[in-house]
């Protein structure tokens, strides 16, 4: 009898140190993917800034990052302006895209390097879309 409640209670710690330790990796992997991310996020931007020849009359910002949770892909969340340059300027930044690789794996000593892709950042024009809206139902012309 006592050698199955110490088995008992052995196997509810086991149950209880595990679910901890779920627990706090998910919480360390959360934020690792968070300071991978704002790392590419800064580290993309210098690029830009530094090493790219950007399409003149065009100003590019790096809004965010979203990097997967292996930290294998991370994709990169652009604004650029002029709004009429965001396809010409997506373009260039896609054949371009192989040299950016290269100069932010040189410059992050981590592994795995997350495989980069560069998406235009549509959150500016969200936001407009809900003042917009906010103004009609306050005016009554939305109800």
């Amino acid at each position: 009898m006592i050698k199955s409640v110490s088995l008992a209670i052995g196997k509810v710690y086991s149950a209880i140190f595990n679910h901890i330790h779920l627990a706090v990796c998910g919480l360390f992997m959360k934020k690792r993917v968070e300071q991978v991310s704002e790392l590419v996020r800064r580290e993309v931007g210098k690029i830009f800034l530094r090493e790219i020849p950007l399409p003149r009359d065009c100003l590019i910002t790096v809004t965010r990052v979203e990097a997967v949770p292996d930290l294998r892909e991370a994709k990169i969340f652009l604004t650029i302006f002029p709004a009429e340059k965001s396809a010409e300027t997506m373009k260039f930044l896609q054949r371009s895209i192989g040299k950016i690789q290269f100069l932010l794996n040189r410059r992050l000593s981590m592994r795995p390097l997350p495989k980069i892709s560069f998406k235009i950042d549509d959150i500016e024009k969200q936001a407009e879309k809900i003042d917009y809206l906010l103004d009609e139902l306050e005016k009554g012309h939305i109800k």
